[in-house]
Protein backbone atom coordinates (compact mmCIF):
# COMPACT_ATOMS: atom_id res chain seq x y z
CA UNK A 1 0.00 0.00 0.00
CA UNK A 2 1.54 3.54 -0.79
CA UNK A 3 0.86 6.85 0.95
CA UNK A 4 -1.54 9.27 -0.43
CA UNK A 5 1.14 11.39 -0.27
CA UNK A 6 2.52 10.22 -3.70
CA UNK A 7 -0.32 11.27 -5.21
CA UNK A 8 0.07 14.24 -7.89
CA UNK A 9 -2.67 16.32 -6.25
CA UNK A 10 -0.82 16.31 -2.84
CA UNK A 11 2.88 17.01 -5.07
CA UNK A 12 3.41 13.24 -6.30
CA UNK A 13 5.04 12.98 -9.88
CA UNK A 14 1.93 12.73 -12.33
CA UNK A 15 0.82 9.36 -13.57
CA UNK A 16 -0.53 10.73 -16.68
CA UNK A 17 1.29 13.49 -18.87
CA UNK A 18 -0.10 13.13 -22.13
CA UNK A 19 -2.31 16.08 -23.84
CA UNK A 20 -5.95 15.54 -24.55
CA UNK A 21 -6.45 16.09 -28.24
CA UNK A 22 -8.68 18.55 -29.29
CA UNK A 23 -11.81 17.85 -29.12
CA UNK A 24 -14.65 17.72 -31.23
CA UNK A 25 -12.67 17.37 -34.60
CA UNK A 26 -14.64 18.61 -37.39
CA UNK A 27 -13.28 17.81 -41.54
CA UNK A 28 -13.73 20.64 -43.04
CA UNK A 29 -16.10 19.27 -45.90
CA UNK A 30 -18.57 18.05 -42.69
CA UNK A 31 -18.16 21.90 -41.79
CA UNK A 32 -18.80 22.85 -45.01
CA UNK A 33 -22.18 20.70 -45.19
CA UNK A 34 -23.46 22.00 -41.99
CA UNK A 35 -22.79 25.62 -43.39
CA UNK A 36 -24.50 25.24 -46.48
CA UNK A 37 -27.60 23.84 -44.57
CA UNK A 38 -27.83 26.81 -42.22
CA UNK A 39 -27.26 28.95 -45.48
CA UNK A 40 -30.15 27.06 -47.36
CA UNK A 41 -32.49 27.26 -44.17
CA UNK A 42 -32.25 30.89 -43.66
CA UNK A 43 -32.98 31.42 -47.29
CA UNK A 44 -36.14 29.77 -47.48
CA UNK A 45 -36.85 27.16 -44.33
CA UNK A 46 -40.02 25.51 -45.89
CA UNK A 47 -38.22 24.86 -49.16
CA UNK A 48 -36.16 22.74 -47.42
CA UNK A 49 -38.40 20.98 -45.54
CA UNK A 50 -40.82 20.86 -48.25
CA UNK A 51 -38.13 19.35 -50.34
CA UNK A 52 -35.91 18.26 -47.95
CA UNK A 53 -32.79 17.89 -50.04
CA UNK A 54 -30.60 17.25 -47.00
CA UNK A 55 -32.08 15.46 -44.09
CA UNK A 56 -34.73 13.35 -46.34
CA UNK A 57 -32.02 12.42 -48.54
CA UNK A 58 -30.04 11.22 -45.48
CA UNK A 59 -32.92 9.36 -44.59
CA UNK A 60 -33.29 7.38 -47.69
CA UNK A 61 -29.98 6.56 -48.38
CA UNK A 62 -29.54 5.54 -44.53
CA UNK A 63 -33.08 3.08 -44.67
CA UNK A 64 -32.33 1.19 -47.95
CA UNK A 65 -28.47 0.74 -46.40
CA UNK A 66 -30.32 -1.25 -43.35
CA UNK A 67 -32.91 -2.58 -45.69
CA UNK A 68 -35.82 -0.81 -44.50
CA UNK A 69 -38.69 1.34 -45.91
CA UNK A 70 -38.41 4.25 -43.63
CA UNK A 71 -35.69 5.97 -41.13
CA UNK A 72 -36.37 9.08 -38.84
CA UNK A 73 -33.67 11.51 -37.91
CA UNK A 74 -33.87 13.23 -34.88
CA UNK A 75 -32.53 15.91 -32.52
CA UNK A 76 -30.96 13.25 -30.16
CA UNK A 77 -31.03 10.20 -27.88
CA UNK A 78 -34.08 11.94 -26.30
CA UNK A 79 -36.29 11.95 -28.81
CA UNK A 80 -35.17 8.82 -30.83
CA UNK A 81 -36.46 6.97 -27.33
CA UNK A 82 -39.45 8.61 -27.33
CA UNK A 83 -40.24 7.65 -31.26
CA UNK A 84 -39.50 4.40 -30.57
CA UNK A 85 -41.44 4.17 -27.90
CA UNK A 86 -44.28 5.97 -29.47
CA UNK A 87 -43.85 3.26 -32.68
CA UNK A 88 -43.96 -0.01 -30.10
CA UNK A 89 -47.52 1.68 -28.16
CA UNK A 90 -45.61 2.46 -25.63
CA UNK A 91 -47.75 4.53 -23.06
CA UNK A 92 -47.60 5.77 -19.79
CA UNK A 93 -49.07 4.20 -17.02
CA UNK A 94 -49.41 1.13 -18.92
Amino acid sequence: MFATSHLAVFGGEKAVTATVPPWPCYAEDEMEAVRQSMIRMGVDMAEVTSRGETVTGFEKRFAESLGRKYAVTTSGGGPALHIACMAGGIQMGG
